[in-house]
């Protein structure tokens, strides 16, 4: 019997003292793929939906490569909460020395939405010295870039209010991928070249899909149905 290629993927939970368990879908290498030694962690944006097709897609397409990657759920809007269920998340699985699965050349954060602020503000605070979720002691280098879908800019109704201080407070060294919809009411392209352009990270891949909108979604027919599926494997 041939052996499955394909990552495998389950859902854990880890406990956290005094609070509800984090839920978190691990996707994994299949048996045989070599482990890589990196490791992903990927937040929901505000609905919490961790099995949005952009981050399985992630999750897959990096697991086939030999990567772990987590994708934890919550729908809390405080992001402070959210902070500190990244951190958790990447602790007690990749901390590598005392995770669950410990991942010796680190790992890369990010999400959709509002979990790529979140993982951009856990970033510049573990480079920062400043983040405060963390029992374990971390090499110095052990977030190693960003993984940014969709970020929201500004709000749906207005794109004068910017939320680019949380893409400029990346730290200079640390590569960022990003992926934006040209049709995202959250981050009209104008307002994303320039912010783009101030932020200090780097290097920076942008890739801005015609047709897409927050959600990479594209409609229900025939047509729209092509672009998603261009669309995530893209991003993948």
């Amino acid at each position: 019997m041939v052996k499955s290629i394909e990552p495998t993927e389950k859902e854990i939970y880890l406990p956290v003292p005094g609070e509800e368990d984090i839920i978190v879908q691990l996707t994994a290498p299949a048996e045989g793929v070599k482990r890589s030694g990196y490791a992903v962690v990927l937040g929901p944006g505000g609905t919490g939906d961790e099995n949005l097709p952009q981050l399985k897609a992630i999750a897959h397409e990096v697991a086939k490569a030999g990567h772990f990657c987590a994708r934890y759920h919550t729908t809390v809007p405080n992001m402070a909460i959210r902070v500190a269920l990244c951190t958790r998340t990447m602790e007690q699985l990749f901390h590598p020395s005392k995770g669950q699965y410990p991942m010796e050349k680190g790992c890369f954060i990010g999400g959709h939405s509002l979990g790529t602020r979140v993982a951009s503000i856990v970033a510049a605070r573990f480079y920062n010295k400043e983040l405060i979720d963390i029992t374990a002691e971390f090499p110095s280098n052990f977030i190693r870039g960003l993984i940014v879908c969709s970020y929201p800019l500004h709000g749906p109704d207005s794109s004068t209010a910017h939320r680019d201080p949380t893409l400029l407070g990346i730290p200079a060294h640390l590569p960022v991928f990003m992926v934006s919809g040209l049709e995202d009411p959250m981050c009209d392209p104008t307002v994303f070249t320039k912010a783009i352009e101030n932020m200090v990270a780097s290097p920076r891949h942008i890739v801005q899909i015609e047709g897409a909108e927050h959600g990479m979604n594209f409609g229900e027919d025939e047509t729209a149905t092509a672009k998603k599926v261009a669309a995530i494997a893209a991003i993948g």
